[in-house]
């Protein structure tokens, strides 16, 4: 538990509240003080002790007339300095911040801040600093992600690790070059990703995507059901899913028993629909959060998974393995110049992150996911609708577009998705 500068050569030794413990890790930090493990002394008090801190902006603690142990601070991300006046847990915010010197730093906030931040605003971010000579789109930047948080998958920032939900990979990767111009995705980072087999207009097979929201409920979009009329779609199945496995055509194949548009679906408006299963998806199968409220902003980036047509130059080219791309979040201005009847209420568009990286034909259905900005939990933001332009379309630099899951909550919970019991908003980012 050492931050930044704080093991760094020149260093001054912890005042042990304990001197008879002096020399064990544990007494250390119940000190308040960083651990280094290598060093001599091993136990030092933070740098911003070194001199008197009496400025709000150094104050760790949440409210002044909040308690704290010299433990709690410590974990809290501050020092423990015995020797300030006004407060005793202080923020480490040397004079000048390490973070604005380094190559390889991380934005304090989910999202690039396109209206930016103030100093005080960025001060009161966990482990930030605010670096009012840097070029880069955001002046609020930390060092290394705090302990119990995770780098977020596009390795830009940081995020608290969720309770029970699945977060980024253990593999965490730093983006390369990377569905059109997408990367293999790795075994289990997109668990509830589905395939959905159906069989089209001309009784031809056809397939899209889908996201599982429940043991039986799969989201997925209403243009992948048949354009036949209810009774002539009566005599035909509505279809198979399989689950489970990133190889295409693999995994658990559970017939689909019902297949329910949004009533109101109109060409790529409402492109919306729910299957319920006969039977359980397996339990390594894990279903994908719904919104509960929240709604990605625009700079932010979010991601695909599909087994979409990866080269529509040369035919329909279907991937073995499921394909992920790295998308950001356009302004609703940018969505709507690319189609002029977008409806931001009900629709949204991501483009890329890293070209040329985009959704194509068979990959309708699937969800554009993001991480929420409270935490690393991954949830659906939009469900895969279409690409603009004649083929190949997805080799354009025009947005995707997708039907924004937030509108259609009630839709999907009266057909089997779980009525969760939390809100969630990104508006304190």
């Amino acid at each position: 538990m050492s931050y930044d500068g704080n093991c760094a050569a020149s260093r001054t030794e912890c005042p042990y509240a304990d001197p008879t413990k002096k020399g064990t890790q544990v007494q250390c930090w119940l000190s308040g003080c960083h651990w280094c493990a290598t060093g001599s002394p091993s136990c030092v008090q933070g740098t911003v002790c070194d001199s008197q801190r009496t400025g709000p902006e150094y104050d760790c603690r949440s409210s002044p007339t909040e308690t704290l142990t010299p433990y709690e601070c410590l974990h809290r991300g501050c020092s423990w300095c015995a020797s300030n006046a006004d407060f005793k847990c202080v923020r480490d915010l040397p004079d000048t911040p390490q973070t604005c010197l380094g190559n390889e730093t991380l934005n304090c906030f989910p999202f690039p801040t396109i209206n930016g931040v103030s100093e005080q605003q960025c001060n009161d971010q966990y482990r930030c600093s605010y670096c009012n000579d840097s070029t880069a789109e955001n002046q609020c930047m930390r060092k290394e992600c705090p302990p119990d948080w995770e780098l977020r998958y596009d390795g830009q920032s940081c995020c608290q690790s969720p309770d029970d939900a699945v977060s980024t990979s253990d593999s965490a990767r730093s983006m390369a070059a990377r569905i059109i111009g997408g990367t293999d995705a790795a075994v289990g980072q997109w668990p509830w990703q589905v395939l959905y087999l159906y069989y089209n207009s001309a009784g031809q097979a056809a397939t899209c995507g889908g996201a599982i929201i429940a043991p039986k409920i799969v989201m997925t979009a209403a243009h992948c059901k048949l354009t036949l009329t209810n009774a002539a779609f009566s005599g035909l199945e509505a279809g198979y899913i399989y689950a489970g496995s990133t190889v295409f055509l693999s995994g658990a194949q559970i017939k689909v028993a019902e297949a329910i548009p949004f009533p109101y679906y109109s060409n790529t408006l409402h492109d919306i629909m729910v299957l319920k299963l006969f039977s359980e998806v397996p339990s390594h199968a894990t279903p994908l959060s719904l919104p509960m409220g929240e709604e990605p902003v625009p700079g932010m980036n979010c991601f695909l998974a599909g087994w979409g047509d990866t080269d529509p130059t040369t035919g329909f080219a279907i991937p073995l393995l499921l394909q992920e791309a790295q998308l950001y979040i356009p302004t609703a201005a940018e969505c709507t110049s690319g189609f002029q009847t977008y409806d931001p209420a009900f629709q949204i568009c991501a483009n890329a992150s890293l070209t040329p990286q985009s959704a194509c034909f068979g990959d309708s259905g699937g969800a554009l996911v993001c991480q929420r900005c409270s935490s690393c939990e991954w949830y659906a933001a939009g469900i895969t609708s279409f690409v603009l332009g004649p083929e190949p379309a997805c080799f354009t630099n025009e947005p995707s577009y997708y039907s924004r899951v937030q509108p259609y909550m009630d839709f999907l919970q009266e057909n089997g998705a779980p009525a969760g019991d939390q809100a969630y908003s990104c508006d304190s980012f």
